[in-house]
């Protein structure tokens, strides 16, 4: 479907770009493809530096191969890996006591508007999400695998593909260190292999190390994105509303004459000061941080950076709307409540679809503890910026697995062999 859909993607959605959608900060990533194409990779432009040069430096490299189709050929790429990382995840669950639901979730999958169609977006979105469910799978390989001549294989490609994730998202370095961490402790208990260890956690973290290198020698700014400072400092202050804005949040934080590794620095420092001094508002902050990163893409509710997700271009309820009484009605209480609905809900599902793999025990057991961990440090790393339901789509396969254990169990359907 999605096949069809590529070359036709301008003729039916007007105001698209010919073969892909421009993502939130599709127009940054491409004019820094083109610095990239144009003075190479270590070029001095502010895009590279604002934002991690990972996704641009993939555009750049597809661009010399496909020229003038490069949206066309970009859709296609992310949604050939999107649709293999799907089949291999799937095939890894099959082995599993998952194995009759597994149909069901990769239909899940493939059939999720917001989460589906991103691989139809200039944005580095779908390609973490791949890597992160192909690194998974590779890990639930290495689980089931027997001794071997080549016992950290399977760890290492995973290494490779989270490391890969981190690349076009430092912020995924979080989840990526501590998923490794875990594989590498049911594996070995850090008593044996010591060197092996840490070898895979040396490649994993050597893709971060190549931002900040690439940086450092382009600009001389010891850091791998600018922006973090920024976000945080959006994210905190009196006057900050939790989710994206441009407004002035109320934090006062001098970084005049100072560098962007400096800036940023000063920024987060700034922001987590804010923070010590009102904990009460702090925490507030928090949870609307939470709420937003969950929230409906369209709604009284929606907060952050989804305005061009595709999804919107044929949504139900958006669809609906065809007069200001109805706005009101759909922004107004019933919506809230709708909204409400669908953002506890969906943690209640999740909660009960981790007791479900919990109570399974044993290499079912791990992977919803390694599902749930993606979910929270995923979580735990937007808590330091601003609230953002686009981050979500990052951990989305994971968030969906768990809440279609969780419906499976509230049905009490035994649905696992």
């Amino acid at each position: 479907m999605k096949l069809i859909l590529i070359p036709n993607i301008q003729a039916i959605f007007a105001g698209m770009a010919p073969g892909a959608w421009i993502g939130a900060d599709g127009e940054t990533y491409l004019a820094a493809s083109e610095a990239i194409t144009k003075e190479g990779i270590f070029s001095k432009s502010d895009l590279l530096l604002y934002f991690a040069p990972g996704y641009s430096i993939f555009l750049s490299v597809l661009h010399l191969f496909t020229g003038k189709l490069l949206f066309p050929f970009t859709s296609l790429v992310q949604t050939l890996l999107y649709s293999y990382s799907v089949f291999f995840f799937g095939r890894q669950l099959l082995k599993t006591k998952f194995n009759k639901i597994v149909i069901p979730f990769a239909i899940l999958l493939l059939l999720n508007p917001t989460l589906s169609l991103s691989s139809l977006v200039i944005g580095y979105e779908s390609l973490v999400v791949s890597f992160f469910l192909l690194g998974i799978g590779f890990l639930i390989i290495d689980l089931l695998s027997k001794e071997s001549k080549l016992p950290y294989l399977s760890l290492s490609i995973s290494a490779v593909l989270l490391g890969l994730a981190v690349w076009l998202s430092p912020r995924t370095i979080l989840p990526g260190f501590l998923i490794l961490l875990a594989w590498l402790y049911l594996k070995n208990k850090f008593k044996k292999n010591l060197l092996s260890s840490l070898i895979v956690l040396m490649i994993f973290l050597s893709f971060q190390s190549s931002l900040i290198l690439r940086n450092e020698i382009a600009t001389g700014n010891f850091i791998s994105q600018s922006s973090i400072g920024t976000l945080a400092i959006m994210g905190a202050g009196p006057n900050a509303t939790g989710t994206y804005t441009n407004q002035d949040t109320g934090i006062v934080c001098d970084v005049e004459g100072l560098n962007a590794t400096l800036s940023s620095n000063k920024k987060l420092k700034c922001a987590i000061n804010w923070y010590k001094n009102n904990p009460s508002q702090g925490l507030l902050l928090l949870w609307k941080k939470t709420y937003y990163l969950w929230s409906p893409w369209y709604g009284p509710l929606s907060g952050g950076t989804m305005a061009r997700n595709p999804y919107l271009n044929f949504h139900p309820v958006k669809a609906s709307v065809a007069s200001q009484s109805q706005l009101d009605f759909v922004m107004g209480l019933p919506g809230q409540i709708v909204s409400w609905i669908c953002i506890l809900g969906g943690w209640f599902l999740l909660i009960l679809g981790f007791r479900a793999s919990r109570k399974l025990g044993g290499l079912e057991k791990i992977i919803g503890n390694i599902s749930l961990l993606i979910i929270l440090s995923s979580w735990l790393a937007v808590l330091i910026v601003q609230g953002d339901h686009r981050y979500r789509i990052l951990f989305m396969p994971f968030s969906l697995f768990l809440q279609l254990c969780g419906y499976k169990a509230l049905r009490k359907v035994k649905f696992l062999s």
